[in-house]
């Protein structure tokens, strides 16, 4: 009988970005991410970049290494950015057949391991699903956790991935159609930039946001112009927020705009290889983790 695939944790999340070397090299200095792999992937992939281990998760960098492809197309049209966020599921052949079932249809046939959804079928989200059963080099698998040096911020762990969606509460219908993640929080009546749901996806929270309604209130928000649902933002939990905000300062990253009340900031994507990024000394409501 079909039933609903079940979200494991995060495989990672990809962000297109203009330089490979340079967006590694921030992120290794300023929170002690690590390079796993590297690899210059021809079309139609066609990127240099690779997954890297980012303090409890993983992220995958794309320099597009070829012309007329779908991350250049990404950043010349948007600028660098999250292209999708990839889960862990526990069966993708049960996922294909599901999704199938629910108007979500899969790219690609389950043997491939990997596969991804439209995200014209997902609220606009663009989703990679995998079931990879080899994992002995990552950490999370007894691999060998890579040693990261001394960062600039005490990033203690991811804390969430965020979207903007156009109407949160059906995203989270949606998503929870095609996989029942289990709802962290929900706020439908938040302000504008603080998320309205979250979904538990095994190891932090998908935390949705309402799209802002013009590319004015996005640049105050959120540093961008793109003005459409996507994946937009890295939440991550430090230890020490002041020693956070002031290390920024002295390296001159500048902070976008700070919500005391909530205990976070977000930096300029400006400052951050075009990345958008929160940074927070809270966890978010629901976190399946627990309290730090």
């Amino acid at each position: 009988m079909a039933r609903p695939p079940k979200v494991l944790y995060t495989f990672h999340p990809t962000a297109a970005v203009r330089s490979y070397e340079a967006t590694i090299d921030w992120f290794a200095r300023f929170t002690g991410c690590t390079i796993m792999e590297f690899s210059n992937a021809a079309p139609p992939v066609a990127r240099s970049g690779g997954c890297n281990w980012l303090v409890d998760n993983q992220i995958e960098l794309a320099e597009p290494n070829a012309p007329d492809t779908p991350t250049q197309k990404f950043l010349d049209r948007f600028g660098p950015g999250y292209l999708n966020l990839a889960l862990m599921v526990d069966d993708l052949a049960v996922a294909d057949e599901w999704f199938t079932a629910h108007g979500a249809k899969p790219t690609l046939p389950p043997a491939t391991r990997f596969t991804f959804t439209r995200p014209a079928e997902t609220c606009g989200l663009q989703f990679e699903w995998a079931d990879f059963d080899d994992l002995s080099w990552d950490p999370r698998h007894n691999g060998r956790y890579p040693a990261k040096g001394s960062p600039l911020i005490d990033v203690a762990r991811t804390a969430a991935w965020g979207a903007l969606v156009a109407e949160p509460r059906e995203a989270v219908a949606r998503l929870r159609e095609l996989s029942p993640m289990p709802i962290a929080f929900e706020r439908y009546d938040a302000p504008s930039g603080e998320p309205a749901a979250g979904l538990s996806v095994g190891d932090c929270v998908l935390a949705l946001y309402k799209v802002p309604a013009t590319p004015d209130d996005e640049a105050r928000l959120w540093g961008t112009r793109v003005a459409r649902p996507r994946f937009h933002l890295m939440t991550f939990r430090v230890r020490d927020l002041a020693a956070a905000r002031a290390a920024f300062a002295r390296e001159k990253v500048r902070i976008l705009r700070e919500d005391a009340a909530n205990g976070l900031f977000v930096t300029h994507p400006e400052d951050t290889q075009g990345l958008c990024m929160a940074w927070t000394d809270r966890d978010y409501a629901g976190d399946p983790r627990g309290p730090l």
